[in-house]
């Protein structure tokens, strides 16, 4: 299963190459880095997201980065 979250963090990467002002995917491939319990990656992801202007990226911060 591990390594389904891995080959997808990959895939994401070439997107965000591709589309870096996407941020539904640097929410998405933050939830597989939250999978992989890399929570810091998780939480850059999110924060980019954020910055993307993806408002639902705020909540998902409060829940797993503001510990």
């Amino acid at each position: 299963m591990l390594s389904r979250f891995e080959k997808s963090i990959k895939g994401y990467n070439q997107a965000l190459l591709i589309d870096s002002e996407n941020p539904e995917l640097y929410s998405k491939r933050g939830f597989h880095y939250l999978m992989l319990n890399k929570r810091n990656d998780a939480c850059k992801d999110w924060s980019k997201s954020c910055k993307l202007e993806d408002l639902d990226a705020y909540d998902t911060i409060k829940k797993f980065c503001n510990n």
